[in-house]
């Protein structure tokens, strides 16, 4: 009798772990789970702002496009991005499209400003977005080769709570970029134009924002390219005042704004043992130093390359 109840006791253990591991698999489980996601990219975090306050994401090449009612965002200072629901659809429909041979390559900027802190290993935030929605593309499917990578320094960029709406750029490109070393005659022509073509960097008054951030990175991307490829070239980076106040302290407002100048062209790519950086204060004037427009002119720092 006591051998028949134990026998009873043990099947009855038995059914309830086999009913609680049928039930697990068929009502908690089933069609309703998650796919599997790269985690550490896609959170599936819906934006802080709904509606029509917050931009949307469309990507098109004029044959195809892919759109969603929220982009991807970034936190400021950040570089690990949210990818919402209906985004994270989108870029795998991009991505499928990507990998039928239609498009050769897709550039992906990443922008970002002065004013964010980049606690990241590459040079700028920039890069570190577009090096994260690279990898989140190449985890789709997408092969490595069609994504090329690129920075790009804003002045003010539109965060909303503390977020960066989208970050990344993407531009399809029907002509794959060259990225073979250029000729000894195109180096020698490049040389020629940076040197008899220096570029003065202009700051509002008053402060240490630069006007036109897009011509000093279109001059840079230029400056930089040469520099990779002559490893002995190096630039100047020199400052000037106007005549106004002291020698002393315009020479040292000289050296602050050739270094505060330094510090910009690093976070674009451009070395520290690339640059040799000095101050002139009040020297080699290119204006009048009579009205309020020719000193503006006069303070200034110049980008150089160096003979």
């Amino acid at each position: 009798m006591a051998r028949s109840l134990w026998l009873w006791v043990i099947l009855l253990i038995a059914w309830l772990i086999g009913g609680t591991w049928y039930y697990s698999q068929r009502f908690c489980c089933g069609d309703d789970q998650l796919p599997e996601t790269n985690t550490a990219l896609e959170t599936l975090t819906d934006p802080p702002v709904s509606g029509s306050s917050f931009p949307s994401l469309r990507i098109t090449d004029g044959k195809q496009s892919f759109f969603a009612d929220s982009t991807f965002f970034f936190p400021q200072s950040g570089a690990m991005p949210n990818i919402p629901r209906g985004a994270a659809g989108a870029l795998k429909e991009f991505s499928t499209y990507l990998q039928s041979g239609e498009v050769p390559q897709v550039v992906l900027t990443g922008v970002y400003t002065l004013d964010e802190e980049n606690a990241t290993d590459f040079t700028n935030l920039g890069l570190a977005r577009a090096a994260n929605i690279r990898a989140y593309l190449m985890g789709l499917g997408v092969d490595s080769s069609m994504l090329i990578t690129d920075a790009e320094l804003r002045g003010d960029l539109p965060f909303v709570k503390g977020i960066l709406p989208e970050g990344v750029e993407m531009m399809i490109r029907n002509e794959p970029i060259d990225l073979s070393p250029p000729s000894a005659e195109v180096l020698a022509e490049q040389a020629a134009n940076l040197e008899g073509e220096p570029l003065n960097v202009y700051f509002e008054s008053g402060s240490s924002r630069i006007i036109d951030l897009p011509r000093l990175q279109r001059y840079v991307k230029k400056l930089q390219s040469y520099l990779r490829h002559v490893p002995e070239a190096k630039a100047s980076v020199i400052g000037f005042t106007d005549n106004t106040g002291s020698l002393t302290v315009n020479q040292q407002i000289s050296e602050d704004r050739a270094r505060s100048v330094r510090e910009v062209l690093v976070t674009m790519g451009v070395g520290h043992d690339k640059m040799v950086v000095s101050g002139r204060g009040p020297e080699n004037f290119i204006d009048t130093n009579d009205t309020p427009e020719g000193r503006a002119n006069n303070r200034r720092v110049e980008i150089r390359l160096m003979k």
